[in-house]
């Protein structure tokens, strides 16, 4: 019996949950206050002329559904503040995001306190409007802006941020702080360093196609952790539509020093073709089974042991060259939301995959303390870089005012080298040829359940609570050095 396909399941599920009266529009949106940024909660809105409307909800997000194509009046009113009206046209299927800025009324003597989460924050002007209003200092790129560039992974997105800097193309310098200074955080949860010898974390590991903005806050809050001195970086990924979605887009690259010239490889029962390497290691490097967990140094085993020990190891000391393809990639989400009983359900799913072959060339020479030279080395470094990652968020609204939702990240970035080196070692006096092969695998999981809990009847109390799970992990399997 064959295992059911999960893709076909989930895009059955997105397109099942498409709305049924397709000859209807439907009105979407927010509504947020102009003096602060904040969002507004049960906030009314009006259709003119079918008498029409809805209430804003703990996100300040409204929807009224089942107009007929038409021009309507739309008026949104919350108390306290200036109505406002705008003239629309819907068409036939149509869903329109419509956004109302709303202005305290003047005139109000009563003090209007609102308490929200936050304004839209994956448009630039809706950042824009969070950074002037905001109490602490901070920078960041929404979703707008990230579209328009042609950045891969986080990493190449947070260059665009005013005070940052990237090295080694995946850690963060906030303010000329190095990276043990940062905190990182992913959708509100703080994330475990991805490095074993150093307390940083690598933001090449997020695909840009999975973010809905990123912030930097440089001073400290109240609702922040506090164990920085250089900056807290806030990751958040997309969430769900509001009508069925689905893109996808195809990317290549041409590198003049790489493509079609001569590639160092060597043999790890790996095919280095981008439909088929995911980056994973396929367990051919794995510690053979005949290893003994003790040190074999400090052990008394025998010399023909010992032989069989080495002899167990895999015979992949050579190295291969071949031509470098082009690079490529890939990026595809698709997302819905449809009722289960008279609960709306949303649901987006994303993947993104890259992989890069790249090549260096590397001379290296040492002198000693009288200008004589001790050692001279060129040669050519090969990489060959996969980075892939998806995230499935699910959202249920039981009513306007109370949520319950599920986010889970999963991502893969691998780097597999292979360097040749010639020169010479004047102490020994011997000419030398370096073969070093170097596989590094990272990953990361963060998974994380929430909720969401408005209470307009108590102080307008709004309760937000959640669980997370969040793992990283890094092997460097199999290094292998000769010289020879």
């Amino acid at each position: 019996m064959k295992k059911p396909n999960l893709f076909l399941i989930l895009l059955f599920v997105l397109l099942c949950g498409t709305h049924v009266f397709a000859q209807n529009g439907k009105i979407v949106g927010k509504v947020f206050d102009e003096s602060n940024g904040s969002i507004l909660p049960d906030a009314v809105i009006k259709t003119e002329p079918l008498s029409k409307g809805a209430a804003s909800d703990l996100d300040g997000r409204f929807s009224v559904e089942k107009l007929t194509p038409g021009q309507y009046k739309v008026t949104a009113s919350y108390v306290g503040y200036v109505k406002q009206t705008k003239r629309i046209e819907i068409k036939a299927g149509e869903v329109l995001n419509i956004d109302f800025v709303l202005k305290p009324e003047g005139a109000y003597t009563d003090t209007v306190t609102i308490e929200a989460e936050r304004v839209i924050t994956n448009s630039e002007s809706g950042l824009l409007l969070k950074q002037q209003k905001s109490e602490n200092i901070f920078d960041g790129i929404s979703e707008q802006q990230i579209k328009r560039a042609p950045d891969a992974a986080a990493s190449d997105v947070l260059k665009r941020v005013m005070g940052v800097s990237i090295v080694k193309d995946k850690f963060i310098f906030v303010r000329g702080t190095s990276e043990r200074y940062n905190n990182t955080t992913l959708n509100g949860v703080l994330l475990p360093s991805t490095e074993s010898d150093k307390k940083a974390f690598s933001f090449d590991l997020f695909p840009s196609n999975l973010l809905d903005n990123v912030i930097i806050s440089k001073t400290f809050t109240p609702d922040q952790p506090g164990n920085f001195s250089g900056g807290l970086v806030q990751i958040t990924t997309k969430e769900f539509p509001e009508k069925f979605t689905f893109n996808y887009s195809i990317t290549g690259s041409y590198n003049t020093n790489t493509t079609g010239e001569k590639f160092y490889d060597y043999s790890a029962g790996e095919k280095k073709v981008w439909f088929l390497n995911l980056g994973l290691d396929n367990g051919s490097r794995e510690l053979p089974a005949i290893i003994p967990d003790l040190s074999i140094k400090n052990s008394n085993f025998t010399r023909d042991e010992i032989k069989d020990f080495s002899r167990s190891f895999g015979n992949n000391w050579g190295q291969l060259t071949d031509k470098a393809p082009l690079n490529s990639g890939f990026q595809l989400s698709a997302g819905n939301v449809f009722n289960l009983g008279k609960i709306p359900i949303g649901i987006l799913g994303a993947y993104s995959y890259k992989n890069a072959f790249s090549q260096k060339d590397i001379e290296t020479n040492e002198f000693n303390t009288d200008h004589t030279q001790l050692s001279g080395y060129k040669g050519r470094n090969s990489e060959f870089s996969v980075l892939w990652g998806g995230l499935l968020n699910l959202n249920a609204k039981f009513n306007d005012f109370n949520k319950i939702g599920f986010k889970f990240t999963y991502t893969v970035n691998s780097e597999d080298e292979t360097e040749y080196y010639e020169g010479f070692y004047a102490p020994e006096g011997w000419d030398r040829k370096k073969y070093i092969t170097h596989f590094t695998q990272r990953t990361l999981l963060s998974s994380q359940l929430f909720g969401e809990h408005y209470f307009e009847h108590i102080a307008k109390l709004n309760l937000n609570w959640r669980g997370s799970y969040s793992e990283s992990d890094r092997k460097e399997p199999d290094m292998k050095t000769m010289t020879y």
